[in-house]
């Protein structure tokens, strides 16, 4: 597993080693040019997105399975928001409900708070 989004990480020029998958939390902002470049390079990832916007994207959105959540995630900047996955791993499945998983988020930010 590796984490290529830290302050100042250039995902792209990241050295990603043979096998690995990217889990990690990627700025929202670019979701879906860093679902295309890894869809592109052959990259397995399962990356936080937004709940509200997982869908926007028509370029990648049947390319990779949506794992919806509605887990409430507050992060570092402060923001509340309802938070589900993208991943390339699902095979043929755009979307998938995971209340389980929503749950135990749910449970551990509540904890958190």
């Amino acid at each position: 597993m590796v984490r290529p989004f830290y302050p100042g990480g250039d995902y792209e020029a990241f050295e990603y080693p043979d096998g690995c998958c990217v889990v990690d939390n990627p700025p929202f902002s670019i979701l879906s040019r860093i679902q295309e470049f890894y869809l592109d390079h052959g990259i397995r990832f399962f990356l936080f997105a937004p709940s509200l916007t997982s869908f926007a994207s028509s370029r990648v959105c049947m390319r990779v399975t949506h794992v919806l959540t509605n887990a409430g995630i507050v992060y570092e900047n402060g923001a509340n928001v309802k938070t589900s996955f993208v991943t390339n791993m699902g095979g043929d499945v755009v979307a998938e409900s995971e209340p389980d998983l929503t749950r135990r988020l749910n449970e551990v930010a509540k904890r958190l708070r």
